[in-house]
């Protein structure tokens, strides 16, 4: 899941410019495998699906498109 816990506050990490964004973000609801997030992403924006438990903000990464 792109959605993480970190100190209290719900996360998820945005690909911007070849790095990991950290990014906090509110959680309107979640229904089965799906989560609406209300606020702290712009529509466009990348969000890094499967990152390791040890991605840090501002770590170089790349973006890999899946067919």
């Amino acid at each position: 899941s792109a959605l993480r816990s970190s100190d209290g506050r719900d996360i998820v990490f945005v690909f911007q410019n070849g790095r990991a964004e950290r990014r906090a973000v509110s959680v309107a609801s979640t229904q089965n495998n799906e989560t609406l997030v209300s606020s702290g992403l712009t529509a466009g924006e990348k969000i890094i699906l499967e990152a390791p438990s040890t991605l840090a903000d501002g770590a170089s990464v790349s973006e890999e498109k899946k067919p």
